[in-house]
């Protein structure tokens, strides 16, 4: 197929994931006309979900946000739902404050509720079943799902809000892109950051070249993610990807710490995070397109990788992917 007319295939497909679910790329949420001082409450929902938990510290006026302890070390559908409703609530209840000076909430932060696992990505199990049944519809839902979680934390929430990625366990496949997408990344020191898809016989990711490109450049994203393993906290904050790193257990302190020094600086991480969107900006519909690309290299995946998905998969669901010879 000449290159014209495969791109020009490319973004019909990409209309129509976007059509699957009606979700349009996310627009500034509007103030109302009147006040709503009951903003706080409205966006300390951790009691709306099954998956996440969410609870805001009012002094520093810092929403975190986790996985429940007992709920999937993965992106599932389910989670990611509840990712993009936190993200709604929170986006429009600043609007609706009435005093968008003042920031309610000035930082959203992606914590872990257990030592050693941030995220292990996507649901790994799910994926190979669509794959193997070439379930085009089905991979095209996920996807977008986890897009549609993701791509709003690469604008900021169109708020003046910082996102942090408080990395307290390992950030594997998805999971990195996950942290890729927020404006800081602190991790705790011995964790590990990564994409692996391309061991996997797959592109790496759908936004984690996009991502990295805009923290380190084109040349060395390109060499991280082509050698398709994780790296310590510690080397990728030498590279430029990581932006701090704490102690272990230390993380919530160095992010109180961080974002205090900060508003006494005048903002300079948010200032430096809007900088850095406009500089490498990140297109939803590019991220439709990946997604497509994605979709055509996993349906020409071989048994053989099909099955170290497989065996992944199991590692993941026994929450552990540290047993992994040859991939991590």
């Amino acid at each position: 197929m000449p290159a014209a007319e495969r791109m020009g295939a490319m973004q019909i497909a990409a209309r129509a994931m976007r059509s699957l679910s009606g979700i349009r790329d996310p627009e500034p949420a509007q103030a109302a006309d009147d006040a709503a001082p009951a903003v706080l409450g409205r966006v300390d929902c951790g009691g709306d979900y099954a998956e996440i938990e969410t609870r805001f510290e009012p002094e520093a006026r810092i929403l975190w946000r986790s996985r429940r302890t007992d709920g999937p070390t993965w992106l599932s559908l389910d989670m990611l739902a509840e990712l993009r409703d936190v993200q709604t609530r929170l986006s429009h209840g600043i609007a609706e404050d009435g005093d968008p000076g003042g920031r309610p909430v000035r930082a959203l932060v992606s914590c872990s509720p257990e030592p050693g696992i941030w995220c292990h990505g996507l649901d790994l199990r799910l994926l190979a079943r669509l794959i193997r049944s070439e379930n085009v519809t089905g991979l095209r839902r996920y996807l977008q799902a986890a897009i549609d979680a993701l791509f709003p934390n690469t604008i900021g929430l169109h708020m003046p809000i910082l996102t942090v990625a408080l990395v307290q366990g390992d950030a594997l496949g998805g999971g990195f892109e996950a942290a890729l997408a927020h404006d800081v990344i602190v991790a705790e020191s011995g964790t590990r950051l990564g994409l692996i898809d391309v061991r996997l016989g797959l592109p790496p990711g759908i936004g984690a070249f996009p991502l990295l490109a805009r923290r380190i450049g084109r040349t060395r994203a390109e060499r991280v993610l082509g050698e398709g393993r994780a790296l310590t906290a510690e080397a990728l904050q030498a590279l430029g990807v990581v932006d701090l790193v704490a102690h272990p257990g230390q993380g919530p302190v160095a992010v109180r710490s961080m974002l205090a020094m900060e508003e006494r600086r005048n903002d300079a991480r948010l200032r430096l995070a809007d900088a850095r969107r406009r500089e490498r900006p990140l297109a939803y519909d590019e991220l439709l397109e990946r997604a497509e690309h994605w979709i055509e290299a996993a349906l020409t995946l071989q048994p053989d990788d099909l099955v170290r998905m497989d065996r992944l998969a199991v590692r993941q669901t026994m929450r552990s992917l540290r047993a992994s010879p040859g991939l991590l």
